[in-house]
Order: C-alpha cells, then structure tokens, then sequence
C-alpha cells in the first residue's frame, strides 16, 4: 500500500537540519485502551529527504483493521476509552482504510527543502472489540542529508575468554551521546578466533541483518529479523536461516566483504581462501524463502590473502570491488546493477597506485550522489570521477597530514562525509596520538581541493587506530582495529556539523558491549567491517 504524502503539501517553511541530538523519528504517548498493546512506529529507517523505502509498521496485530492519521501537531484528548494524540485541527487521513491483517504503511518521503525539520505527528486507529483502540504517537522531521539512526556492528568478543561468543551489536545514533540499544550472540560455531562476523550489510529497509560467515565451520550468510529494534543484552534477534557460501570465508577482518541493495533486493558476497568469488544473491523470497543458489557468480582471481571491498552507490546503480592483488589484475571493478536475472553487467575496470599489501584496500566509498568514488590503499587515496567512462582519476596516490605518525599503514580508513553539506574526505592515522584529517574532496577546481583543510583528535595522547571509517551525511563512525586489546573496543562517533573548540569537532568514545552486557566493566568486544543505517 503507497501513498503519494498529502501532507507534504501542508508544510510550511524550511527549516535547518535538526542537530544529531532531536530524533528523526520519536514516539510519544501510549496505546489506549489499557486492553489494547498495537504500537506504531518505523522500525530502524532514516526520515531523509527523498527516502523511498520509508514506512510506519504496526508493533502488533491488525485483524479487524483500521487507518492511520496524521497532523501537524500533538494532542492528549480522551474519547471514551481511547486517547487522540493528533491535533483535531490539522487531522486527516494518511491512508484508509488499514486493511486486515496489513501491518506497514509505505510512506515515501518527497526531497523538499520547504519541509525539512518540519514535524508531522502520525496515529493508527484500530478496530478493537466494539470500539477503537489507538497507538502511540509518531512524529516525523524529515531530514537534509542522509544521517543513520543506527550502526550495526558485528564483533570479536572476549569477555568470556575463548569461548566467548560472536555478537552484534546496535549502536543507537539518533541520541547523543550514542548508546548501545542491543547486543546479542549470533550463533557461530568454533571460538573468538573465527565464531565471530567478518562483515555485516543492511538494507535501507532495515528489515534485515545479514552476516557474513567466517572458516569452515560457518560458510554461510546468516540472516537476521532486525525490524523489531529491540533494546537490551542478549537480545537474540529472530533466525530467518542461511544462504550457503561458495567456500569458506578467510577468519581475518576485512579480507571479505558484504553488501545489500537499499531496496533490499539483491545481496553481494565475497568468500574464498585466496581466489575470490563474488555471489549475487536474489532476495525476493524473504522473509519466507532463502536462497539456495546464486542468481550469478563472478570468479575475481586470486588476492594472496588480500582484502576485498564491496560498496552500492546509494541509488543503487552501481556495486563498486576492490581487492587487494600484487598481480597486474585490475583493482577496482564497476558494475552496472541492471535488476536482470543476472543483475551485474562491468562498468569498468582500473588499477590504483599503492595497491600491493594484504592489507589493503581499507576503504572503499562512494559520494551520495554516485558520482565520485573514493579507495584507500597502502595508506594513500586515489578520488575517481565516475560519471564519466573510463573513470578519471581526480587524486591518484593522495597523502594527508602525517603529524609525525607514518600514514602508510595498511590499516589507515577513511570514508567520504559531508561537512555543512560539502563533500570531504575524512582518514586516520594508526597509532597513539593519531588525528583525523579532513581533505577537500568538493571542486577539482578549487585551490584547496585534495588538501587537508582540518585535523583533530577523538583521544588526545590516546590510541587512534582507524581501522574502518564510516560516514553517512555529517556523522562519521569509527573503530579500532589494532594495538592491545583494551585499545580495541571502542568506537569513535563524530558530528562534523558541529564545531568543539577543544576537540575540532562534536565527538564521543564508546566502549563496544559483550554478547551478554551493555555495559561492560572490563573486557568486551573488538567490532568488525560495520554498516550505517
């Protein structure tokens, strides 16, 4: 069921883009009656501008059906035994009838400026016995740029010792500072050296969590209900099951990758010990069929225990691979996402300066508007031009600032991100004292472009590793990957749009959770290749 938001004309004035603190999505009020428990909410969607996949869900059943309503404000006005949370003077129909037993309303969201930051209140009414029940209140504020609501990250535990499980973890973004809203054993067999996911990819739909498996023992793609968003420790999200992978994934981070359309459609895979197999999964069937086969399969060639990379532009066009090779093979690999039966049809194909290393690539990102393409290699970045074929090189072999720390540590990240709506590029250095450094990434015609235009420290005098970088909108979220294991469980988010005069920029450290608690007193979690939603 879609609809086409006749309340988006009903915004008036545009309005700046609410601070990472004011949640894109918020609930307030209760159900009524007290016999009465359906909620409303979003599950885990971004509220962006120009969203497509948006939609209210029902916590609950809808046998009886109903509709849902919305408003340009609250209200608290009792009527009989249920309670209307909307403003009578703006009330009107989102979608009616609710049909029975249907239980997600789509809700699209337009790319309008003029409605940016404006709240809209939303409130299902049900069928309930002879009378109505009604759900809480939603109010939505539509936002600027892309900003997550959560970060899935999936990790190494070791507060058990060697038996501790593998785990994921939910790191709540619309809060700040961000807390972990879940934490959960995910099930692998073996111990901390491979039970735990090399990699983990979600949908803009948030329906599922889908997690690349590691050794032998676990050679599959787990899937995961995560449309719930529960809150809690051990919290075991619902097993969908598994999709078999070709051979056993590599147990070492970020040798192999995984991504997911934002529609949710098509799933990419890499496994391989050392000759690389990129899987192209067909996901219509979920949640009640899994597939057992691939829709297509595409032998990359051998990477000597390297890395590999997998990114989707976030109109999901284009599936970008880099793998680390000292061969005379091409690096970086454009495909074409055609949605055929065999959905990737090569774009292009090119090599990257400092490309030897099993190490590298560490980062590999696409801008929001698919038209640039940021790798990471052997501590340098090269920016490409995509929009043109064959790619033109912007920055081909790049440095930042090194502040006395060497950059050409394989393990250095880096991401693209946006600062007060620019495009920049943000890298770390790996070590103690390490900074981050924003470079110019917005106009090749700019004095400043490829050039480092800002440094700052999450940690002063501390450990910055930076092993994977990532950034959706001005948030960028980062993890340690090397030093002492003490060093190896925290998490760096930063709010680019919002200047600290101490720091440089808004910033927290979070310590991971273990599989069992989310607040942890001594060992906890070492978090693995992680994804923004």
């Amino acid at each position: 069921m879609r609809c086409t938001l006749p309340f988006a004309r009903a915004f008036v004035g545009a309005l700046a883009l609410a601070p990472l603190a004011e949640a894109q999505v918020e609930r307030y009020g209760s159900s009524t009656p007290s016999t009465f428990g359906v909620g409303l909410g979003n599950g885990v969607q971004q509220s962006y501008g120009g969203n497509p996949y948006f939609a209210l869900r029902l916590d609950g059943a809808n046998p009886l059906g109903g509709a849902i309503f919305l408003a340009l404000g609250r209200a608290s006005i009792p009527v009989g035994a249920w309670t209307l949370l909307l403003d009578p003077l703006t009330f009107q129909a989102l979608s009616f009838p609710l049909a029975p037993g249907v239980t997600e309303q789509a809700l699209p969201l337009p790319n309008d400026p003029s409605t940016f930051g404006q709240p809209v209140d939303f409130q299902a009414l049900l069928l309930h016995g002879l009378d109505l029940g009604a759900t809480n209140g939603v109010e939505v504020r539509i936002q600027r740029d892309r900003t997550p609501l959560r970060a899935y990250l999936p990790g190494q535990d070791f507060s058990q010792g060697s038996n501790a499980p593998g785990q994921l973890a939910t790191l709540d973004l619309s809060a700040w500072p961000p807390v972990f809203r879940s934490s959960a054993n995910i099930g692998f067999a073996g111990t901390i050296s491979n039970n735990y996911s090399a990699a983990v990819a979600v949908s803009n739909r948030a329906n599922y969590a889908f997690l690349h498996g590691n050794g032998t023992t676990n050679q599959f793609v787990r899937v995961l209900d995560i449309s719930a968003d529960p809150t809690g420790s051990g919290v075991n999200h619902p097993l969908i099951g598994d999709i078999p992978l070709a051979s056993g994934p590599t147990g070492s981070i970020a040798r192999r990758d995984l991504e997911v359309t934002g529609d949710g459609r098509w799933l990419f895979s890499t496994s391989g010990a050392s000759t690389i197999v990129l899987e192209v999964w067909d996901l219509a069937g979920l949640p009640g069929t899994l597939p057992t086969a691939p829709a297509q399969s595409i032998t990359l060639g051998s990477v000597s225990g390297g890395a590999t990379m997998l990114e989707v532009t976030a109109d999901d066009r284009i599936l970008g691979v880099c793998i680390g090779t000292d061969t005379a093979a091409n690096d970086v690999i454009l495909y074409d996402i055609t949605g055929a039966a065999q959905p990737l049809v090569q774009r292009a194909a090119f090599q990257v300066p400092n490309r030897a290393g099993t190490g590298t690539p560490s980062a590999l990102d696409f801008s929001p508007n698919g038209r640039r393409l940021l790798v990471v290699t052997g501590g340098t970045y090269s920016f490409y031009d995509i929009a043109v074929n064959p790619p033109n090189a912007l920055v081909g072999g790049g440095t930042w600032t090194a502040n006395g720390i060497s950059t050409t540590s394989p393990l250095n990240g880096g991401a693209l991100a946006l600062r007060n709506g620019v495009l920049v590029g943000v890298f770390g250095e790996n070590g103690v004292g390490g900074l981050y450094h924003l470079v110019d990434l917005s106009d090749p015609l700019s004095p400043t472009f490829g050039l480092v235009v800002s440094s700052f420290s999450t940690n002063p005098a501390g450990n910055i590793s930076n092993h994977r970088v990532h950034a959706m909108g001005n948030v960028v979220v980062a993890i340690d990957g090397t030093g002492a294991t003490a060093d190896c469980q925290w998490v760096d988010v930063i709010d680019l749009d919002t200047p600290d005069p101490v720091t440089g920029y808004r910033s927290v450290r979070v310590q991971m959770p273990s599989a069992t608690t989310l607040t942890p007193a001594g060992l906890s979690c070492i978090p693995r290749e992680f994804e923004l939603r």
